[in-house]
């Protein structure tokens, strides 16, 4: 008698199931940067262009929900630092006779709504928002003092991706 070999055909069972569901959370690096132009009346008028950037590090967290039909919502937020090495953080310093002003970034934060489509291991998405910056303005006066204001500037964010 011959032996017979069977081969069945692979099933579904053998692919992992995936379940963008749940909460989530994570730290990320990248590079940021920019150019600025800035103009400073004390009491003559001093303008000054500056490019900065660098290594920026920060914390993000989030959840996602996903529905039997595929469709995807969610809600993250994030908070980036630039690293206080001064190319990183300075967005622009200017000088006259009676000031030293240096405008610097504290952090830089979103908080987005998330729309999507998960096809197996794929997720297309579409994310939008609230950002926020953090800053500071010094202010080196002749005498040695030194003035400080704390400010925010709100703004938007939009975005896609495929995971």
């Amino acid at each position: 008698a011959a032996d017979l070999s069977v081969s069945l055909p692979p099933t579904a069972m053998h692919r992992p199931v995936i379940n963008w569901t749940g909460l989530y959370f994570g730290v990320h690096a990248g590079f940021g940067g920019g150019r600025s132009t800035a103009t400073l009346s004390d009491p003559t008028s001093v303008v000054g262009r500056n490019d900065f950037g660098g290594i920026i590090g920060g914390v993000q967290g989030g959840y996602n929900l996903q529905l039997p039909s595929g469709l995807l919502l969610g809600l993250e937020a994030d908070m980036s630092f630039p690293s206080y090495i001064e190319s990183n953080s300075i967005v622009s310093k200017l000088a006259t006779a009676r000031s030293d002003v240096t405008h610097q970034w504290d952090f830089v934060s979103t908080a987005r709504g998330r729309i999507g489509y998960t096809a197996g291991p794929w997720l297309a998405y579409a994310t939008g928002g609230l950002a926020w910056a953090g800053e500071r303005y010094l202010n080196i006066l002749p005498s040695g003092d030194q003035e400080k204001t704390l400010n925010a500037r709100v703004g938007w964010v939009a975005g896609a991706g495929l995971v």
